[in-house]
């Protein structure tokens, strides 16, 4: 388990997966199905998958951003897709950071009503929410009320 750790920490992901796998197949042999251990086993191969996803995801992002640029309507997925990954894995600063950025393109490349700054706002307010900022999650969440009622009059 150790040795995944290292190879996670310097990048080898596919590397970690196998021997996250390793592991699990002996674990499965030895202490059963239903062993904490086991459990713990599966929960590595998932970490191992959401780096994965997130390599993926940059990987795009770079590709999006040598033919589009940085700040093109195109990049925001890529950047969404990460700050959902960083989120759901309790990764708060990073992916507000990532759903920060959507904000920022889709400000200034969509028109002020456009229904995908609503999305972002409510992103951004889940992770204020939790975060703890209560406060600053409620600023975001009025802001996404507010425009999904200016779409919907539209």
């Amino acid at each position: 388990m150790q040795g995944a750790a290292v190879m996670e920490s310097f990048g080898f992901v596919d590397k970690a997966f196998l021997h996250h796998q390793s592991s699990l197949s002996i674990k499965l042999e030895t202490l059963g199905k239903h062993h904490p251990v086991t459990a713990a086993s599966y929960n590595n191969l998932g970490v191992v998958h959401v780096m994965k996803a997130a390599e993926y995801f940059l990987k795009a992002l770079s590709i999006k951003i040598g033919t589009v640029g940085e700040d093109h309507r195109e990049t925001t997925t890529s950047y969404n897709n990460l700050g959902s990954v960083y989120n759901g894995n309790g990764y708060c600063e990073k992916a507000l950071e990532y759903f920060t950025k959507v904000l920022s393109i889709e400000l200034n490349v969509l028109v002020d009503d456009h229904a995908d700054t609503s999305t972002s706002y409510n992103n951004i307010g889940n992770v204020c929410e939790e975060k703890g900022g209560h406060d600053k999650a409620l600023e975001y969440y009025n802001k996404c009320a507010n425009q999904s009622v200016i779409t919907a009059k539209l």
